[in-house]
């Protein structure tokens, strides 16, 4: 039995190997934009925090040269499993976190960071962002996916949430002028319904509609 049937709930959603959440295997708005825009990309693309790999699989199927990461082994085990042969010659597997990865300047056509961002701090977040706008080429794309905080929540860690806020802490949410901040051009951002029948109970009880952020930046052209 693979890792992946082990874990699996059903066809859309899996849990993840290191137990920091689900894997959804469908394409959401926000990805779907990312996917269209990277047909026929020349320069490699990075999935980054990739779970089990469903944007690596797209953008491999249209021909893209993919670099998957994720900071779980187990779960690029499963991504090079799921991959055709003949599609193998064009991934790269980096297991790791992402936010201590290095790629040259200018050497990648696009970027995503599918709901894992979350997990970082304020610091971390913009030292992210100004990562990715060095690594993306002109032209661009960066696509993050995030779980908008107030949307789903339990009760106590929203009353931490909105005391923090309330003190003017710069965490906890995040801000499309991070994005901005270090130099891309947000095209388009907002939420999105991420409702799926097969989320545990306990879980389904927090979420509200419109319950994910999306955002699509763009590395300008100089």
């Amino acid at each position: 039995m693979s890792a992946l049937t082990s874990a699996q709930l059903d066809g859309v959603m899996q849990t993840t190997l290191n137990q920091m959440g689900w894997s959804v295997e469908i394409v959401d708005p926000y990805t779907g934009i990312f996917l269209k825009r990277m047909h026929g990309a020349r320069q490699p693309v990075a999935d980054l925090g990739c779970g089990f790999g469903i944007v690596t699989e797209h953008l491999l199927a249209d021909g893209a040269t993919v670099i998957a990461n994720d900071i779980a082994p187990a779960h690029l085990e499963e991504v090079k499993r799921r991959i055709p042969d003949e599609q193998r010659a064009n991934l790269t597997l980096v297991a790791r976190d992402a936010t201590q990865l290095d790629f040259p300047a200018d050497s990648l056509v696009g970027i995503m960071a599918g709901r894992w961002v979350h997990f970082l701090t304020s610091p971390a977040f913009r030292e992210f962002f100004q990562k990715a706008y060095t690594w993306l080429a002109s032209g661009g794309t960066l696509c993050v996916t995030v779980h908008a905080m107030k949307a789903w929540c339990a009760p106590d860690v929203c009353r931490e949430y909105e005391k923090n806020r309330e003190s003017g802490m710069e965490w906890p949410g995040w801000s499309a002028n991070w994005l901005e901040d270090a130099g891309f051009l947000v095209e388009k951002a907002g939420l999105y319904d991420l409702m799926i029948p097969s989320y545990p109970a306990s879980y389904r009880s927090y979420l509200a509609s419109q319950n994910t952020i999306g955002v699509v930046a763009i590395k300008p052209f100089r």
